[in-house]
């Protein structure tokens, strides 16, 4: 099962956010894996962006850093899911 199904089923749903301002900005959310049994994943919003490619490149920045605690990302704008990032598996 893929991390944001499982999260899907376990994590309190991720509500939007916007910082106050006329801008529709681009939020990036990261789902922090559990760290012990019976734990819920958590999804936390890592920053905003005026643009899609920027925040396509923060969620795969975090995604791909060696000690990576993170199993997904996803890209919000306003109130509609625009994308989704996952972890690559590793060897």
């Amino acid at each position: 099962m893929s991390p944001i199904a499982r999260a899907r089923q376990t994590a309190p749903q991720h509500v939007p956010s916007q910082p106050t301002g006329k801008l529709t900005l681009f939020e990036v959310v990261l789902l922090l894996e559990a760290f012990g049994e019976g734990q819920p994943a958590e999804w936390g919003t890592v920053g905003w962006t005026k643009s899609r490619p920027d925040a396509d490149f923060i969620a795969e920045s975090f995604l791909t850093r060696e000690s990576n605690i993170y199993s997904a990302a996803q890209i919000w704008h306003g109130d509609r899911l625009v994308a989704e990032h996952h972890r690559a598996t590793r060897p």
